[in-house]
């Protein structure tokens, strides 16, 4: 799925969010990205207006229990302008309506882990990571996002 995400309006940058399952420990933080070659998931502050949102190809959680810890991996930076607002939601077959797992706070590069055994047992499961601007103009960054994986924590 390839996800259209309006910046100024007018102008599209598209996107596509595919959410690794690993069973392995994916706890190592990775250095800042760079690099031509890096697939950073960019809310740039300046070219960002209004909401967007990014959803994810579904997966399942189907066959996993609340005992295994199924735990959102992810590294992310985040420089909001005053008023802005990031959050993680999460949708499925089981739980149609928006739940907020996540809302980002300020900092640098690090990874977060969001607990998704609400989740275990759920099928056609969609994580949105919602950006809304406060609409003025600003010079912060705004919010990146990098390596998006499901692991089991209890394998840790």
């Amino acid at each position: 799925v390839t996800t259209s995400i309006e910046t100024p309006p007018g102008r599209f940058a598209d996107y596509r969010l595919h959410v690794s399952m690993d069973p392995e420990n994916p706890a190592n933080l990775l250095p800042e990205p760079g690099g031509g070659n890096n697939d950073v998931i960019s809310y740039p502050r300046d070219a960002t207006a209004g909401i967007s949102r990014l959803t994810s190809e579904a997966f399942e959680l189907a066959g996993y229990a609340r005992e295994d810890l199924p735990t959102l991996y992810m590294n992310r930076v985040y420089e909001p302008a005053g008023g802005d607002v990031a959050r993680l939601i999460v949708q499925s077959d089981q739980s149609p309506d928006d739940t907020v797992v996540h809302v980002f706070d300020e900092g640098d590069w690090d990874q977060i882990l969001v607990s998704l055994e609400d989740f275990a047992g759920h099928t056609n499961i969609e994580l949105s990571i919602d950006y809304q601007t406060n609409g003025a103009p600003s010079a912060a960054a705004g919010l990146r996002v990098d390596d998006v994986i499901i692991g089991f924590a209890e394998r840790v």
